[in-house]
């Protein structure tokens, strides 16, 4: 379940949603591909993201497509953006 946009860059937007299994709140990170190489880029950070586990970087819990649209599944974090 997808809520609000909570922050915008240049590749997309990140929207609050939740969880359906537990309502646990995420944040839903979409970025649009206008080529196979876009595509790929995004596809390799969401590998990166996979393989990381630290308490200072948010977790990644997955990922779903849309059309030319990839969208991570992240950690909802309070408090907003580092700025």
């Amino acid at each position: 379940m997808i809520e609000e946009i909570i922050g915008t860059g240049c590749f997309g937007d990140v929207k609050k949603g939740y969880l359906l299994s537990t309502l646990q709140p995420v944040a839903v990170k979409s970025m649009q591909y206008t080529n196979e190489k876009e595509r790929s880029d995004i596809m390799n950070e969401a590998l990166a993201m996979q393989k990381l586990d630290s308490p200072f970087i948010v977790k990644y819990y997955g990922n779903y497509n849309k059309k030319h649209k990839i969208c991570l599944v992240l950690q909802f974090c309070e408090g907003g953006d580092c700025e």
